[in-house]
């Protein structure tokens, strides 16, 4: 299974990469990619990308839960990188299902490796 963050399903509508793997997505990156399209109900890539996170079967939307927020607090006081809250929620749940996360966000990106205890590395998949 591969998490997938927001900016890299722009990269997959313009057909330049598609995940090996499973595609998963956190309810963070979902409703920030329906939140886009309903702020600008007229923006042709918004609309697609929403209709795409849409299509994402529902078992593989995974909440912000209790581990998930575990997780982002063992992150968080290392991040100096300028990297959003939600940025750390969406790496948080990737680790907690123990899943690559495949980005086009630098920010994200600069999360790769990072280590948590009791979870494996971060592993971030930077498509450009």
């Amino acid at each position: 299974m591969i998490h997938l963050d927001g900016s890299v399903i722009d990269i997959m509508l313009a057909k330049r990469w598609m995940p090996k793997g499973t595609p998963a997505i956190s309810a963070v990156a979902y409703a920030e990619a329906i939140r886009s399209a309903f702020l600008k109900p007229n923006h042709e890539l918004l609309i697609a990308k929403a209709k795409a996170v849409r299509e994402i079967p529902p078992d593989r939307i995974f909440v912000f839960d209790q581990e998930a927020a575990e997780i982002l607090c063992e992150l968080s006081p290392r991040r100096t990188g300028g990297q959003h809250s939600r940025d750390l929620m969406i790496a948080a749940v990737a680790m907690a299902k123990n899943a690559p996360l495949a980005t086009n966000d630098r920010r994200l990106a600069a999360l790769a490796g990072s280590v948590v205890t009791g979870y494996d590395p971060l592993e971030i998949i930077y498509v450009e």
